[in-house]
């Protein structure tokens, strides 16, 4: 018999020989405090997201690596971790046998809510997961479009400030990347313009 003991058993906490009289039991231990927990984590995760293939080896110790952690709270936190990343794992077989593996081996200390997030996601269609994840990429763009337009209009008016102090074109330049010389020159302009009225 083989018994998989999670980091938070020791070897020197177990005893590998049970004798109840009639019976006597003879375990195979495996102690996954003794694997190296971060060592696999960067290791796999960079495999995902390079878009890299997981070995069998892999693809197990992505389903046990949770266990591979002590304490309740640092398992839960490389479960969700380990959540975001097989995401991103673009054969759905191997996404689906991943987050599966995760919730059967973490089964006592995964959260609720994790769980049924995992659940959700493996029963979405490829049709609803692409359209959420567009709707992801669509809401990130949009919002760095908006960042750029407003760091653009804040940048526009210290620059109108700047040549109303009286600082040259060149000064301005200088001291605001986010514009072009052209468009500091063009708020130049339309200051002298307005200043002529």
């Amino acid at each position: 018999m083989i018994v998989l003991y999670t980091a938070d058993v020791k070897p020197h906490e177990t005893e590998e020989f049970f004798d109840v009289g009639a019976v006597q039991l003879t375990i195979e231990e495996a102690f996954l405090s003794e694997l190296n927990s971060e060592e696999i984590r960067e290791r796999l995760t960079g495999k995902i997201y390079s878009n890299e293939a997981l070995t069998n080896k892999e693809l197990m110790e992505f389903a046990i690596l949770p266990l591979t952690y002590e304490g309740k709270e640092q398992k839960k936190a490389v479960i969700k971790e380990l959540f975001s990343a097989a995401k991103e794992i673009r054969d759905e077989r191997t996404q689906i046998f991943l987050l599966t593996g995760v919730m059967v081996f973490s089964d006592k200390i995964i959260d609720e809510k994790t769980a049924n997030q995992m659940k959700e996601w493996i029963m979405m269609t490829k049709v609803s997961k692409l359209f959420e994840k567009e709707k992801q990429e669509a809401m990130k763009k949009t919002a760095q479009e908006v960042i750029k337009e407003v760091t653009k209009e804040v940048a526009s008016e210290t620059a109108l400030a700047m040549l109303k102090e009286g600082d040259s074109i060149e000064k301005v330049a200088r001291c605001i990347k986010v514009l072009s010389f052209t468009e500091i020159e063009a708020l130049a302009d339309s200051l002298e313009k307005w200043a002529c009225r």
